[in-house]
C-alpha cells in the first residue's frame, strides 16, 4: 500500500513538474510579444479603453505563478522524501 502512495506522489510531482514546464515556455512566448518600448506601454496604459498588459504587470504575474508552481514542487518533494 505505501509503495503505491509513493507511485501516486511521483506521478503528481512529475506533473506539476511538466505544467511548471509548459508554464514557462508559454508565459516566455506571451513576454516576447508584448510590446518592449517604455513610451509605448505609458501610451497604451494610460487610455481608459485600453486592455494591453504592461510587461511589468506581466512579469509579476509569472513570478508568482512560478512560486506557486515551485512551493508544490517543494511540498511533494518533502512527502515523497
Amino acid at each position: 500500500m505505501s509503495l503505491v502512495g509513493v507511485i501516486v506522489l511521483t506521478a503528481g510531482y512529475e506533473f506539476v513538474r511538466e505544467m511548471s514546464r509548459r508554464y514557462e515556455a508559454s508565459s516566455a512566448e506571451y513576454a516576447n510579444k508584448l510590446p518592449n518600448d517604455d513610451e509605448d506601454v505609458r501610451e497604451r496604459s494610460s487610455l481608459l479603453w485600453a486592455t494591453g498588459k504592461s510587461l511589468g504587470e506581466v512579469e509579476k504575474r509569472q513570478k508568482l505563478v512560478k512560486a506557486a508552481f515551485y512551493a508544490v514542487q517543494v511540498f511533494y518533494s518533502f512527502f515523497i522524501m
